[in-house]
This record gives structure tokens, C-alpha cells and sequence, in this order.
């Protein structure tokens, strides 16, 4: 009797919370954005009937290529993956670690069998530019190692300076870059120095350049890298990013990109350390011509410039540039052994749905147009309507709208 009054008692609008426990599996795309998978899989609630039911999200989400994303990040108190333990300590080593004046560290990087290099070299091209002389002057006569040097120190000053870019006429006026460059040598004999400098033999140039565009500096460039290499240990965090170095010159593989300051140059691949800015590895784009071993071009330029880094279960950043799925999940792999940290924008994911869709992938900018557009009608729409505005100024509305 007393359990019938009790379920009279129970008001019909005292709805019962039911909590499903099914996890529905859902099929992402691997190019789908990040705040396109927090949206679809956040808590849900739904009402049927008089009821709410809870639909728990799913740990786990898979993509239609069969890749496991994670939709909750892995706790800190989990055992460390074996692919995220480092063992190596950072910084300087060899004799390097007991240098500490800059000419000792310049000897390091710089030996003086590759400042020799720089010294015959450029000897060879000052006798066949001496013969186009009347008569021969202390300007035209060949070098030696301190001058080289001295010339190696005047460069760098102006670097320092932030005075490279300026003509030489100026860096040498007394007046307005100081004393510095006109006591160390002549206008004249710095503007042949450098119109003579050479890094490989001319004769046997042309058959090496058919193999590699970038023969007349490879050797001393390789040995500088290999320099780099020997003597730091870098840290457990590597960035990789492409640097354009300002260059007008003749050159095949100069590109032109007009969104940097220097939009002329030679583009070069990097890898440094991230605290550090110590640079690993650096590769040069040879244009088109590259030989990507029938590779994506983003590919092979991470796999050769990490090899150094191959086995060390080190951390590798870049941009979406480098980005794929199959490069990550490949770099895990033996021999490489390497994580990422990557960033797949929404341009990115923009290209890959329309490449699924077997649609022209759209360009950047009109992709770009497109996105404003879609977030200034909303408030365009609400400004149309008020009733105190311009009369001019709804009609331009009016123009965008349609």
C-alpha cells in the first residue's frame, strides 16, 4: 500500500536520466581539422521523448584510411613510449668544449685546409683576369690566406653591422661606416677580391655540374656541415624550416618568391636546434631539377636533412608545408625513429577535401577571399537592417550581398 502512494506521489514532468553506454565509432577523413573533430565528438545530449539521453564520446576516432586519432590526450602519469626517451646530453663536445675565444671557434668550423681552397681557387681566376689588365697594378696581384681572412672578417663585420646590403662606396667612406674597411684594404682591391673568389676547379666544372647544379661550392659547403655536425650535440627538440637567402646574381635554381623581404634568392632547407638555433643540416633547392627519388618533394627534403638524426627518437617541428599523415607515420618507423609535431591548417584540409571529391583544387588566395566572405556576411545582413544607416551605405552592402 505504501509502495503505491510512493509512485502516485512521483510527479510525470520528474523525467529518468538514462546514460547510454554505446560508442558509436566514427569514420574522419585524416585531413579533417582538429576543431572539426572536437565539435562532432564533444558530449552530447538528446531528447527523446521525455527522456535525455547522454551519448558518451568516443576515445578513439578513425579515419577512412584506417589511421587511429586519439581524441583525449594521454595522461602524464602513463609510462613514457619508448619512441620519446632520449639519451644524450646537449651541447658543445670534443675540443669544442674548451674554446672560448671566437677565432678558436672559426678554426674549428673553418680548418685551413678549406681556407686554402678559398685561397687557390680564387689565385687561378686572378691570373685569367690579370691578362684582361694593360699593365699589372698591386690590385690585380694574387692573394694569400691573411688577406683572405682579412676580407672573411670584413664580411662578417658588415653582417654584424647590418651593413652588407649597402654599396661599397659607402662602406668604405669613412664618413658613415668608420675607419674599419678602409684600413684593412682598398675599395679596389676588395671589389676584385670578391669578383675573383672561386670555390671549385673551373676546368673540370662542366662535367660535374651535370650531375649536381650546386658543384661549385659543394665540397667546402659538405665539409662546413660536417663540421656542424661534429662538434654539438643538439637538443632533444629539432626545427626544420626553409630560409630564402638574398641573392641576385646568375644562378638556375634562384626563385623568386614575393612575400619575403629579399624576394630573390636561393632557398635553403634547415634543421636546428631548437633552444639553441644551432643549425644541424641544411640542404639548398636546386629547382626543378631535383632528384626526389620519385618521392614528394617535402619528403625527400626531411628525410635527407634528419639523416644525422635518424635513431635518436628526437622531436621534429615544421609547418604544413612538410606535413602528411603517411611522413609521420612513416618516420616512426626503423631506421628513422623520429616523432613530429606538425600543423595541418585549414587551407590543407580545404585541398584534400576537394582532391577527394575529385574537384580543382582551389588557390590560396581565392580560399582566403572565400573565408572572409563567410564571416563578414553574418554581421553584413544584421547592419543591413538598421534603420538609421546611409543610404549609400546599403547599397555597397546590398552590391556585396548579391
Amino acid at each position: 500500500m505504501d509502495l503505491r502512494n510512493q509512485e502516485e506521489q512521483i510527479k510525470p514532468e520528474d523525467d529518468i536520466i538514462r546514460l547510454s553506454k554505446r560508442q558509436r565509432t566514427q569514420i574522419l577523413d585524416s585531413d579533417d581539422s582538429l576543431e572539426d573533430i572536437h565539435e562532432t565528438n564533444s558530449p552530447q545530449t538528446s531528447n527523446q521523448g521525455n527522456q535525455r539521453v547522454l551519448q558518451v564520446t568516443p576515445r578513439f576516432l578513425y579515419g577512412k584510411n584506417k589511421h587511429k586519432w586519439s581524441s583525449v590526450p594521454r595522461s602524464a602519469t602513463t609510462r613514457t613510449l619508448r619512441r620519446n626517451i632520449v639519451h644524450f646530453i646537449p651541447g658543445p663536445r670534443g675540443k669544442a668544449r674548451e674554446l672560448q675565444e671566437p677565432i678558436d671557434l672559426f678554426r674549428l668550423f673553418m680548418t685551413n685546409d678549406m681556407l686554402q681552397q678559398v685561397v687557390t681557387f680564387p689565385n687561378a681566376e686572378i691570373i685569367t683576369q690579370r691578362n684582361r689588365y694593360k699593365q699589372e697594378s698591386y690590385t690585380v696581384s694574387q692573394t694569400n690566406l691573411l688577406e683572405i681572412k682579412a676580407l672573411l672578417g670584413l664580411l662578417l663585420i658588415a653582417a654584424a653591422m647590418k651593413s652588407n646590403h649597402l654599396p661599397n662606396c659607402i662602406l668604405f667612406n669613412p664618413q658613415r661606416s668608420g675607419t674599419i674597411f678602409k684600413a684593412c684594404m682598398s675599395a679596389e682591391i676588395f671589389n676584385f677580391l670578391i669578383k675573383c673568389m672561386r670555390f671549385d676547379e673551373k676546368q673540370t666544372r662542366n662535367d660535374r655540374r651535370k650531375e649536381d647544379k650546386f658543384t661549385h661550392i659543394r665540397e667546402l659547403w659538405q665539409n662546413m656541415i660536417d663540421n656542424f655536425q661534429k662538434w654539438y650535440t643538439p637538443g632533444s627538440y629539432i626545427t626544420v624550416d626553409e630560409q630564402l637567402v638574398s641573392f641576385r646574381g646568375r644562378c638556375p635554381f634562384r626563385i623568386y618568391i614575393p612575400n619575403k623581404p629579399n624576394k630573390y634568392g636561393i632557398k635553403l632547407v634547415m634543421a636546428a636546434d631548437v633552444n639553441s638555433k644551432y643549425v644541424i643540416n641544411a640542404i639548398p633547392y636546386l629547382g626543378k631539377g631535383t632528384d626526389t627519388q620519385k618521392q614528394p618533394l617535402a619528403t625527400f627534403f626531411i628525410k635527407n636533412i634528419t639523416i644525422p638524426l635518424h635513431g635518436t627518437n628526437r622531436n621534429i617541428t615544421m609547418d604544413n608545408w612538410f606535413t602528411s599523415v603517411t611522413l609521420a607515420d612513416e618516420l616512426l618507423q626503423p631506421p628513422y625513429n623520429l616523432t613530429l609535431v606538425v600543423s595541418i591548417n585549414a587551407y590543407a584540409v580545404y585541398v584534400s577535401n576537394d582532391l577527394r571529391n575529385k574537384k580543382k583544387p582551389t588557390l590560396r588566395r581565392n580560399f582566403v577571399m572565400k573565408m572572409g566572405n563567410q564571416l563578414m556576411d553574418p554581421w553584413l545582413r544584421e547592419r543591413l537592417q538598421t534603420v538609421t544607416l546611409r543610404r549609400d551605405i546599403k547599397v555597397m552592402i546590398k552590391d556585396i550581398l548579391d
